[in-house]
């Protein structure tokens, strides 16, 4: 109760942050103001970013030898969007796609391991397309703030990684617990990185799922830019590939409820290196809200769909492992 207490205040506070450094009316005018068919199109360049994002987490459960239909994976990806409405980061959402997976999973591990892989190649991508892109662009790569900012969001990244891939330093942090949680969590954490490391028997299945990463990276920076060209924002598609995955990767940290002000301060901070001004930052910043919670919204309606539906039963089909 505490930390979700700590993070509503961090929450507002950073949304309080914002909205002091912009003029709302500005903000509404900007809006007032955009071209409705560039947004339209990014709208749906989003959409089949987030259907990249499907194919790939489908793409790593049939590695792990888990078969789902394509119908299923997609409701359990879009509910879990749903949820992260509520959680903290999307991580919340990666919870939810674990608990939702595991009732049809004999092995609760296999199941855990695929949202892991899923998120872990996804950041992966997300942060050296961002690294590359910002070392092409003289003027994103001499900002110390916005080079910092990568940096530490590597740096934090490579950390989490590396347990993953070292039993030895696993079996150290595992050591460093409390006995009753060691004990409670020796085993499952050992299978969760048995299946990582299994994944290399499978370098198709990895390759596809760097590849479809990859497009999910294009599309989502495309229909940032589309929103950008659609309030007029004067800035180049280059910076939207440096910038955008560096902030969608230090949105991704558990600090606030569903990223609700950290991604508004980290773009205000990025996008204010290559000149675009605080309020234009802002309008962008809530057009990626408004994209993430519209498919939040469509999860919850996939979620609420009435059990003996028609519908229901094509997205609820359960499959044997």
């Amino acid at each position: 109760m505490l930390k979700v207490l700590i993070r509503v205040v961090v929450t507002a506070l950073l949304l309080a942050w914002v909205v002091f450094r912009v003029d709302i009316q500005q903000v509404g005018s900007v809006i007032r103001m955009a071209d409705g068919s560039w947004l339209m199109v990014g709208v749906v360049v989003y959409f089949v970013g987030m259907m990249c994002a499907v194919w790939r987490w489908q793409i790593l459960l049939h590695a792990l030898s888990i078969t789902q239909p394509f119908l299923r994976v997609t409701r359990l990806f879009f509910v879990s969007c749903f949820f992260s409405m509520f959680l903290p980061s999307s991580i919340g959402g990666d919870v939810m796609r674990m608990v939702l997976l595991t009732p049809s999973m004999a092995k609760r591990e296999v199941a855990v391991s695929s949202v892991l892989l899923d998120r872990l190649i996804g950041l992966a991508v997300i942060i050296v397309g961002g690294l590359c892109a910002a070392l092409a662009l003289p003027i994103v790569r001499n900002d110390p703030g916005v080079m910092a900012t990568l940096a530490i969001t590597a740096t934090l990244f490579i950390l989490g990684l590396a347990p993953l891939f070292s039993r030895p330093l696993l079996s150290f942090l595992l050591v460093c617990l409390p006995f009753g949680l060691r004990s409670r969590l020796h085993g499952p954490v050992n299978s969760v990185r048995d299946s990582f490391v299994s994944l290399r028997q499978h370098p198709k299945a990895l390759f596809g799922a760097i590849g479809t990463s990859i497009l999910l990276q294009i599309a989502v920076c495309i229909s940032v830019y589309l929103a950008g060209r659609a309030f007029d924002i004067q800035a180049g598609l280059l910076i939207y590939f440096a910038l955008i995955p560096i902030g969608l990767a230090v949105t991704a940290l558990p600090i606030t409820i569903n990223g609700l002000g950290v991604q508004d301060n980290v773009l205000l901070l990025l996008f204010s290196a290559v000149g675009v001004s605080a309020t234009e930052v802002v309008v962008l910043s809530l057009y990626m809200h408004v994209l993430r919670n519209g498919v939040g919204v469509l999860g919850g309606l996939l979620f609420a769909l009435p059990r003996f539906s028609i519908a229901s039963k094509w997205f609820a089909v359960d499959a044997k492992p």
